[in-house]
């Protein structure tokens, strides 16, 4: 990344967590995004992801603890939105 930008010495550590935090997010999505069109038998890889790795994910997907996992996880999402959605009319 240096090679294309450039900042003062002393923010390194700064730029460094701000381009992993970047990074994390987006690998984050891809995978979200991956699990979400892979199909009704796992038979939609995408190309970015080795024939190995997406077995292994697939397999990890489809455990019985993950998608329990899941399942509370959404349903936590939908409470937070339900929470922060309710108006009081600043009372």
């Amino acid at each position: 990344m240096q090679e294309k930008c450039t900042w003062k010495k002393d923010e390194d550590g700064v730029i460094s967590k701000a381009f992993d935090s970047a990074c994390s997010t987006r690998l984050s999505n891809m995978l979200s995004d991956a699990h979400n069109n892979r199909g009704p038998k796992d038979e939609i890889c995408p190309d970015w992801i080795g024939e190995g790795t997406w077995r292994e994910l697939c397999e990890k997907w489809n455990t019985p603890e993950y998608q329990k996992k899941c399942a509370q996880n959404k349903a936590n999402r939908r409470s937070e939105k339900a929470a922060t959605s309710t108006h009081s009319r600043g009372l």
